[in-house]
């Protein structure tokens, strides 16, 4: 809890205490990955696996962002931003 108290500059007079409660908001999302379809094409130039994610059960009002490997540097990004599902890949590691 927080208590308030105003004051006014010029006449130093002050307002009645007032007690603000402050909800938690920062509660981190839940994220769930699935890997909905393992690579199963024996050709490398036609990967085939899909990767599937959600946070608290959802994906409405959330931006997805892929990257090649562990890193997530600009250059490891995947564009254009495919969303919540992404297909096409091949056997690896994405962040």
């Amino acid at each position: 809890d927080y208590t308030l108290v105003v004051e006014d500059d010029g006449t130093k007079c002050t307002s009645a205490v007032k007690v603000l409660n402050v909800a938690d908001v920062t509660v981190d999302p839940v994220i769930s990955v699935t890997a909905s379809t393992d690579q199963t094409n024996c050709d490398p130039s036609n990967p085939n696996g899909t990767i599937d994610v959600d946070a608290d059960g959802t994906t409405a009002g959330f931006t997805f962002n892929w990257y090649n490997g562990q890193s997530t540097a600009p250059a490891d990004e995947i564009l254009p931003a495919p969303g919540f599902s992404i297909t096409g890949l091949a056997a690896g590691i994405y962040t």
